[in-house]
């Protein structure tokens, strides 16, 4: 059963997202309120995060577009020698980027 507490829909995506620590991951699952997202540093939970999150493009312009986002850590838990985090986003933004930037 889906949890009571969610605003909205998650969508399982897998994306590339760097944290502002020089964190690497791919992210799980996304929605307009959160993300979930795997990778091999520990954060701790309330602690604030800053990352990005990059979308492919489907167009040729030879672009692509970067979330930037800033949220708090609401669940860490070990997952396969890494760590699954779970951050609601509080602020984010979208921006096109030049290709492999």
């Amino acid at each position: 059963m889906a949890d009571q507490r969610r605003k909205s829909e998650r969508v399982n995506t897998q994306l590339p997202l760097a944290t502002e620590d020089g964190l690497f991951g791919i992210t799980r699952d996304i929605s307009p309120q959160g993300v979930y997202f795997v990778v091999e540093g520990k954060p701790e939970t309330a602690q604030e995060v800053r990352f990005t999150m990059d979308f492919a493009s489907q167009t040729n312009s030879g672009t692509q577009l970067r979330m930037k986002c800033i949220g708090k850590v609401v669940r860490v838990e070990a997952d396969g020698g890494k760590w699954g985090v779970a951050v609601a986003i509080t602020e984010a933004s979208l921006e096109s980027v030049p290709k492999g930037s």
